[in-house]
């Protein structure tokens, strides 16, 4: 489960500090309301609906600030956590507040959700009864599908908006498909990475 909570952390990070430059970046740095948009002045962002966002902050320069930074620490910590109970409880809280300082809400979302396979992870023990096929084959690919999880996010970001960019296709199909995608590859890389925890030995156990 580290593997994946750090490799799943960084996307976190990596989405959350773009919202937070794309709030840096606004024309105006007040706002009034709690729901903004992080790139609204961009066309490339359209597809994704110029990346909404929430914030408690007011200013939106202060709120990109502050939104990278946890962006970075939520980064950090992922990549350090082991499948302890209080890792996975501050990698909550910092998906939590990723989502009230303006890094969007899918990136808050997937932090969420690697904190809850990562407590569950805590949870878990080696069983010495024998795994049923199943099980087996979905430990057994653990990686696999982690590699399809990371390319349908970056296929979303930046790839949605590269491809706007680059040839001005219009690309909202894609982005309302990649995101059901990548989600549903999230759920079945979790369960196999626990899969894999209750089933390797002690010494293979890190790798997933």
């Amino acid at each position: 489960m580290p593997a994946v909570v750090a490799a799943l952390g960084a996307l976190a990070a990596l989405a959350g500090a773009e919202h937070g430059i794309g709030e840096l970046t606004q024309p105006s740095a007040r706002t009034t309301s709690v729901v903004i948009e992080s790139w609204p002045h961009v066309v490339a962002f359209e597809p994704l609906n110029s990346e909404p966002a929430m914030t408690l902050i007011p200013d939106l320069r202060v709120s990109g600030v502050v939104t990278i930074v946890v962006s970075l620490a939520l980064g950090w910590w992922a990549a350090r956590a082991q499948a302890r109970r209080h890792d996975a409880w501050v990698l909550l809280g910092l998906s939590v507040l990723l989502l009230l300082v303006g890094g969007g809400f899918g990136p808050p979302l997937l932090g969420v959700l690697i904190s809850i396979g990562l407590a569950r992870a805590a949870r878990t023990r080696p069983t010495t009864r024998p795994a049923g096929k199943a099980q087996r084959a979905l430990a057994g690919r653990w990686r696999e599908l982690l590699v399809v999880t990371v390319s349908s996010y970056l296929a979303l970001f930046p790839g949605v908006v590269l491809l706007r960019w680059w040839t001005g296709f219009d690309s909202t199909w894609l982005s309302a498909l990649l995101p059901a995608a990548a989600f549903t590859a999230l759920a079945f890389t979790l369960m196999a990475a626990l899969a894999n925890d209750r089933t390797a030995s002690p010494g293979r156990r890190s790798g997933g």
